[in-house]
């Protein structure tokens, strides 16, 4: 007898059969960091998101995750499996309010449009 449960052709993906494009970076700089810009015809989907503040800092700094324009994160330190498609050639971008040290690794996929 079956699980019951029901798999999608994107299950396999996740499955850790695929490799994807790990992005990792110290993000230091108050302002946009731009991390990772996909091809021309592509857009960027985002599988995971790390990135989390220095933790032996006085002022942690407030970190936005940005694919282009759409705001996706507001946070002080995050690690979460996440699943989103950003427009085609938005690049992923961290921004800081103040200048800090912030680990970062996001695991994206190049999608062609």
């Amino acid at each position: 007898m079956g699980s019951g449960l029901i798999f999608g052709a994107d299950d396999a993906l996740d499955s850790g059969e695929r490799e994807f494009l790990h992005v990792p970076q110290l993000v230091t700089q108050a302002g946009d960091t731009v991390l990772h810009t996909p091809p021309p015809g592509h857009a960027l989907r985002l599988r995971w998101v790390y990135a989390l503040n220095d933790p032996a800092s006085a002022t942690p700094a407030l970190i936005t995750i940005r694919l282009g324009d759409q705001v996706l994160f507001v946070v002080y330190g995050i690690s979460k499996r996440q699943r989103v498609t950003g427009a085609e050639g938005a690049p992923l971008v961290v921004s800081l309010d103040v200048a800090g040290k912030v680990a970062a690794t996001f695991i994206v996929e190049e999608v062609p449009l």
